[in-house]
């Protein structure tokens, strides 16, 4: 997969001409990266979704390097997010989406919206429930493709948050 994802990400060139073209302050280009028909060829046991989470999670950590280097790059395209399928056959793929720390520079994990198809996290508003909410995923053994949150609010001025009921 490392080399699927350098040569996919190597060649950047035109996608930054074209996108570069249109001037914003905020980066508010997508972009959808698939790693290839099957991202992790050597995972043997695939009769479970989450099965390949610790081959994921090296994934995760790689793109967010490779991404990284290219944090310039993005930066000219207008990069807000990055989008990464692995297929896993036969069963769903996995999603990660990646975002710009605009101070930093660095792209990390938007974990809310591990697994969850890129355009959901626009539609569900979970950016906004984020902001006003400590978001924690629960039943994730339910079934790959559900997502159920528990929404906790932060204490305010000394006040303790409500238990969740």
């Amino acid at each position: 997969t490392e080399t699927n994802l350098i040569q996919g990400t190597g060649n950047m060139g035109p996608m930054v001409t074209e996108a570069g073209s249109i001037h914003s302050d905020e980066p508010c280009n997508i972009l959808h990266v698939i790693v290839g028909r099957d991202a992790f060829p050597g995972l043997r046991e695939r009769k479970l979704f989450f099965n390949s989470d610790e081959e994921l999670a090296k994934s995760t950590k790689l793109c967010s390097e490779i991404f990284g280097r290219k944090a310039e790059l993005l930066k000219v395209a207008g990069m807000g997010e990055i989008s990464v399928a692995f297929p896993q056959p036969p069963r769903y793929p996995r999603f990660v989406m990646f975002v710009a720390n605009s101070q930093t520079e660095e792209w990390s994990e938007n974990r809310v919206s591990r697994d969850m198809w890129p355009s959901f996290l626009n539609l569900l508003e979970l950016n906004r429930l984020k902001r006003a909410y400590t978001l924690q995923r629960i039943h994730k053994e339910v079934r790959p493709t559900s997502h159920i949150y528990l929404g906790m609010q932060p204490s305010i001025g000394g006040h303790k948050a409500p238990t969740p009921e």
